[in-house]
Order: C-alpha cells, then structure tokens, then sequence
C-alpha cells in the first residue's frame, strides 16, 4: 500500500529541462536538445508512469535513423509538413529551418524547394550522433530508468494528427515536441512515439545489414530494401 509520503506526490508536473548530465546535444539556434534517462510526462502523472522506458542499449546506424526521420508517416516529415505551410512562422521555426536548408536543398533536386521530408532527413542526418550516444547509455543506478532510449526534444508544440500547432493554453508547460526512439537489437526492432500524434511507428530491422552497427557503411538505398514497418500506413500521410 502507498505511504501517506507517497500519495502526496501521485500527482504532479513534470515539465523542466533535465540536468546536463541527461543531455548529448543542445542547439544554440534554437534551444532545442537531444537527451536520454528522461521522458517529458505532460500535466498529472502518477509514481508508477516514472518507472521508464525500457529499451535495450546500443547503437544504430545513421542511414537508420535518417530513414526513420524521414519517412512518410514519422513525426518529423509531418512536423516540417506543418511548420512550412504556416503563414506567420515563429522565429525559433525560421532559425531552425535556415539551419537545416542546406542539406535539405540536397534532396529535393535542382531548383525545387526541399519539403518536410527532406527537412526531416537533413534533421535526422544532424541528430544521428548525439541520439546514437543517447541510446547507448544507461542512466544513473537510482531514480527513473529510460535506458536504451533516446528523447529528442525539437520542434514547437503540436497536434499532428489534428494539422495544428498546439495554442499556450493547451501546451500543459511544454516547451517542445518530444519524440522518443527506443531500441531493441534482441527482437531486431526499433520505435519511435511522439506526444504530437496517436501514432506509435516500429520497424522490423533485423534484414537490414549492420542496423545496429553504428560506425558500418550502409547505403541509404539498402535500408530502403529491407526495413520493414509493422505499424499500418496512414492515407493521411503516405506518399
């Protein structure tokens, strides 16, 4: 049974940025940061949603994590598909796409404008290091354990499945979109969840060669070839 101690803090906000100690990438133009051994819990959460996530550590291959960043139905190509149709942008989007815009100018071919899927992919070509570091540490033997997984903190706050950015009132203290990618090597799976929609993405890669050798070489074409998404495609947003 739960102490009287304990009951009094079964409620409670959790929505600060964590100590450097949990952090592997802040950007300056932005403010916005990569960390791992946290989770941001939006509004009342109870003791027991602190336990964590729990992923397996290690690493992945970058051309990986492009690909997931990148895809039709990730967060991030939905995100940036969002953002650039905004007609009055804040400043923080402005600096965080003049940030990414040339190498998102890379895939989108001579003269077109690069699309969320490339701002996506030039993102996830940014994080790769510090999410790969994320994922391979395990956190502090006391307190709430999210090993083997990495919390990307990026982007304003929205509503992806509704098509909004989300109004002051409804941020419940965010300051940020947050993604998590949790990584298990033993089942040849990885997923990444996102507070901004319903969604929940896993691909199977246990086909894809050396997805969880870090430092190996791996065409981009190659894990095209054989991941294998286990999460049903959305018409909402499939190529």
């Amino acid at each position: 049974m739960r102490s009287a101690a304990s009951s009094a803090l079964v409620v409670m906000l959790v929505a600060c940025r964590p100590n450097n100690l949990f952090l592997t990438y802040v950007d300056k133009p932005t403010g916005y940061w990569v960390g791992y051994n946290w989770r941001y819990n939006r509004g009342a959460v109870s003791l027991s949603s602190l336990e964590g996530d729990q992923g397996e550590p290690g690493d992945v291959n970058p051309a990986v994590i492009e690909y997931m960043f990148a895809a039709p139905e990730s967060p991030f190509t939905r995100y940036y598909d969002l953002v650039l149709g905004l007609p009055d942008r804040p400043s923080v989007i402005d600096a965080d796409l003049t940030a990414l815009a040339p190498e998102a100018s890379k895939g989108s071919g001579s003269g077109a404008s690069p699309r969320g899927r490339d701002y996506a992919c030039a993102l996830g070509r940014k994080l790769a290091r510090p999410i790969r570091a994320a994922l391979q540490l395990t956190g502090p033997r006391v307190g709430p354990q999210f090993k083997g997984t990495a919390s990307v903190h990026w982007g304003i706050p929205v509503d992806l499945d509704a098509g909004v950015p989300l109004l002051e009132y409804e941020r419940d203290g965010a300051d940020e979109m947050q993604t998590m990618i949790l990584r298990y090597q033993s089942a040849g799976l990885l997923v990444m969840r996102s507070d901004a929609t319903r969604d929940v993405l896993v691909w199977d890669v246990s086909a894809v060669p050396d997805a969880f050798a870090g430092n190996a070489a791996l065409d981009p074409s190659t894990v095209d070839a054989h991941i294998v998404a286990l999460h049903p495609p959305s018409p909402d947003h499939a190529q």
